[in-house]
């Protein structure tokens, strides 16, 4: 989908893009998740909401490793692109065509 955005954008065009992404290791990435499932329970929704939101984005969205998601930029065609956020498994990128 990022080369349709590319594709889009005008000369020196900027894209912003939050994408929940996996962390490479996987002890780590189990501690993120449950940490935002207390985060989530804490800011007032129910057990039953946190969990049938999951179960609902279960094989829907695709969700990548930082180094997929920044390959899958640089093959739709961007060479400039930087963090401007990551909070837990969230990350943000500024991508310049």
């Amino acid at each position: 989908i990022f080369h349709k955005f590319y594709e889009k954008l005008q000369p020196d065009g900027a894209l912003i893009i939050f994408e929940k992404e996996i962390i490479n290791d996987s002890k780590i990435n189990e501690i993120v998740e449950s940490c935002y499932l207390k985060f989530k329970l804490k800011q007032g929704f129910s057990i039953d909401e946190v969990l049938s939101k999951k179960f609902s984005l279960e094989g829907v969205m695709n969700t990548n490793t930082e180094n997929q998601n920044i390959r899958l930029l640089m093959n739709a065609g961007f060479t400039q692109f930087e963090t401007i956020m990551k909070y837990g498994e969230f990350h943000g990128y500024l991508c310049i065509k």
